[in-house]
């Protein structure tokens, strides 16, 4: 999950959350802002996931700069970004699988400074007040990454010194090509506006320049900057406001986004078989993810569930249908939810019980021991539980095992 100093509440308090705080974006007031592109490179798709490649690019100078996560990337980053991590003599590296060649890279901290660094020289250069980091995605995932990691290291406040705002670059596109195009993603913006086929998008650096040039070419096809303005950069940055959101407002959406993913959390007791086991079918699947988004949307949490329930049925089926009495929840998916419920609190699941695994390795034989002594040290090791021995619980086996003196000791 994101760091504790983001959090502003835990699951239980989560209803005092505003729902109109992600549907309200703060202004960014009107000034001569330096524009910059920029996109990231991650090693998943969710905020447990790390920056692996940051990137940035204005017309005189551009940053790229790759981090080495902790963790290892998805099969899908693998494929997206066309890297992936090796460890050779005990070290891990990032290598080009396009290229084969391998990656200079930092470390998350340093990369983030180099980064705020790069970002106050380009403002300083252009003689700007301040920072507007153009990236185009369909889904707005970047901000709160970088946000993210910029809290873990103290760096939000010298970040929001120099950067006012995100431009979705996404949404002014199809803002102003909706009637001439159907696709709005970066590859066929590209061809159709910037006349370049077989553009590369796997990394970071070249989505942020393509960004920046995108943004470019539908701003000089206005009329009004087009006309010999005074300021054209302050024509553009006018354009481009109502597509802007604070770096405050972008603050408060993964503050709220952290409250939903906790509430979600203390909702897997329920919903846990069928997300997890190979053996539900794609339909069932969904379904559970679609229930467990409505509880999850009318700030409904375990405890909620589970108070409701020890007061009886009734209370919970009340505490549904006052929860859930919006037009988006159908009568049916209600039946399937309360059955759902029901069903778990009536018949708990059991903790499941786990066989240790101990390894064979450490058990090695002697050229002079027979088969016979070799079972009477096993038996009395207990290496694996008979079969009509009660196995030990999970919590039973974290606690320190202790060796048997009387038993007889094999020697290399």
């Amino acid at each position: 999950m994101v760091e504790s100093n983001l959090e502003t509440s835990n699951g239980s308090s989560s209803s005092q959350t505003s729902e109109d705080s992600t549907n309200v974006a703060e202004p960014v007031p009107l000034d001569d802002y330096c524009l910059v592109g920029w996109d990231l490179d991650t090693t998943g798709r969710k905020l447990l996931d790390e920056i692996c490649h940051i990137a940035g690019y204005i017309p005189d100078d551009a940053f790229s700069l790759y981090i080495m996560p902790h963790g290892n990337l998805t099969k899908v980053a693998k494929r997206r970004h066309m890297i992936r991590i090796v460890t050779v003599n005990f070290y891990r590296i990032i290598k080009d699988t396009s290229s084969n060649k391998m990656l200079k890279t930092k470390s998350e901290v340093s990369a983030l400074v180099d980064f705020l660094d790069w970002l106050e020289n380009s403002c300083k250069k252009s003689g700007k007040k301040g920072v507007l980091l153009i990236s185009h995605e369909s889904y707005k995932f970047n901000p709160h990454m970088l946000i993210k990691s910029l809290f873990k290291y103290n760096l939000f406040e010298r970040f929001s010194d120099i950067v006012k705002g995100f431009v979705d670059c996404h949404t002014f596109a199809k803002k102003k090509c909706e009637q001439t195009m159907v696709s709005f993603s970066i590859r066929t913006l590209s061809k159709v506006l910037l006349d370049k086929d077989n553009v590369e998008i796997h990394k970071a650096s070249d989505r942020a320049r393509l960004a920046y040039d995108i943004v470019q070419h539908l701003c000089a096809g206005d009329s009004e900057i087009g006309n010999g303005a005074a300021s054209p950069n302050l024509e553009i940055v006018r354009t481009l406001l109502p597509f802007t959101t604070s770096v405050q407002y972008e603050l408060k959406v993964l503050q709220d986004l952290q409250v939903l993913l906790s509430r979600q959390h203390t909702l897997k007791p329920i919903f846990a078989s069928f997300l997890g086991a190979k053996l539900k079918s794609y339909h069932e699947r969904r379904s559970a993810l679609q229930l467990r988004k409505y509880l999850v949307d009318a700030y409904v949490d375990y405890d909620m569930l589970k108070t409701a329930w020890s007061k009886g049925k009734e209370a919970l089926e009340e505490l549904i249908n006052d929860k859930l009495s919006g037009d988006e929840v159908e009568e049916k998916q209600k039946e399937e939810l309360l059955k759902l419920l029901t069903d778990h609190f009536e018949n708990p699941e059991e903790p499941k019980r786990r066989v240790p695994r101990f390894s064979r390795r450490n058990v090695r034989k002697s050229p002079s021991t027979s088969k016979s002594e070799t079972a009477k040290v096993s038996e009395s090791e207990n290496i694996e539980p008979a079969a009509s021995e009660e196995v030990p619980l999970a919590d039973d086996i974290v606690k320190p095992i202790q060796t048997n003196t009387s038993a007889p000791v094999l020697v290399n």
